[in-house]
C-alpha cells in the first residue's frame, strides 16, 4: 500500500470507508463511501457542521471505532482488519489525540500530566523539551485550574507531542477558545507539523482554519470532498 506522491510516503489511506451505526431500530449511515490519500507531513483540514460525520471520521482513523465496510490503511497495515490489541497498540503508538476539552488529570500539575502519556510511550520525546517547544517553560508546576484555556489546550497538545505520533489528530481543538488564542493554537500546530515533520489532521466547523492547511476537506451527511484551491 505504500506509494509514494511528490516524493512523500503515503501514511494513510481510505477506500469506501463506510460506517453505519445500528440501534435494533434506526440505522444511522454516519460515513459513506469515503475515500482519501494523506502523505506524510501534511497539514489537513476536514470541516463539516454538527452531524455532518466528522467526528465519526475521526474515531474510524484514529483506531477508536471499527469500520462498518470499506478499507482504511496506516501504511501497509490493515486498520480495518485489526482486533482490539492490534487498535490499542495503534492508538498508543501511532495516533497523538488532542480533544477540545483538554481532559487533563486535575490533580496532576502541568509536568506530570504530560509525562504520564510519556511513561506509557515506547519511545517518548523529553518531556521538558516538549513543554518548552509549546511555550509552558516555567509552568511546569502550575496545575490545570492555575491555566488559561489556552495553556490548558498547549499541555493537551505536549501531552499528544510527547508519544511522538505519527499522525496528530484534533477534534475541534479550538472550539472552546477565543479567536485570539485559537490563531495562536493554530499556529503552534502548524510548527509542530513543520519542526516535528508529523502528520497533522484537524477536524472543525471552523472555515478559518483553511489558511493553515495544505489540503481541505469537507464532510457533509457522511460524504467527504476535497475542497478546491
Amino acid at each position: 500500500m505504500v506509494k509514494r506522491v511528490n516524493n512523500n510516503e503515503i501514511v494513510l489511506v481510505a477506500k469506501n470507508l463506510n460506517k453505519i451505526y445500528d440501534n435494533g431500530e434506526i440505522q444511522t449511515h454516519a460515513v459513506k463511501d469515503v475515500n482519501f490519500t494523506i502523505e506524510k507531513g501534511e497539514f489537513i483540514v476536514i470541516l463539516g457542521p454538527s452531524g455532518s460525520g466528522k467526528s465519526t471520521l475521526m474515531n474510524l482513523i484514529g483506531g477508536m471505532d471499527s469500520v462498518t465496510s470499506g478499507e482504511l490503511f496506516y501504511k501497509e497495515q490493515a486498520v480495518h482488519q485489526f482486533n482490539k490489541r492490534a487498535l490499542s497498540q495503534y492508538r498508543r503508538n501511532v495516533i497523538g489525540f488532542v480533544f477540545q476539552f483538554y481532559n487533563l488529570l486535575p490533580s496532576l500539575n502541568c509536568y506530570e500530566n504530560v509525562a504520564l502519556t510519556a511513561e506509557l510511550t515506547k519511545d517518548p520525546l523529553p518531556v521538558r523539551e516538549v513543554l518548552h517547544k509549546v511555550g509552558l517553560e516555567g509552568r511546569e508546576k502550575h496545575f490545570p485550574s492555575q491555566l488559561s484555556g489556552g495553556q490548558q489546550q498547549r499541555v493537551a497538545l505536549a501531552r499528544a507531542i510527547v508519544k511522538s505520533p505519527e499522525i496528530l489528530l484534533c477534534d475541534e481543538p479550538t472550539g472552546a477558545l477565543d479567536s485570539e488564542t485559537s490563531h495562536r493554537v493554530l499556529e503552534l500546530l502548524k510548527q509542530i507539523n513543520r519542526e516535528y515533520k508529523k502528520t497533522v489532521i484537524v477536524i472543525s466547523h471552523d472555515s478559518e482554519l483553511v489558511e493553515f492547511a495544505d489540503r481541505c476537506f469537507i464532510i457533509r451527511d457522511g460524504y467527504l470532498t476535497e475542497k478546491e484551491e
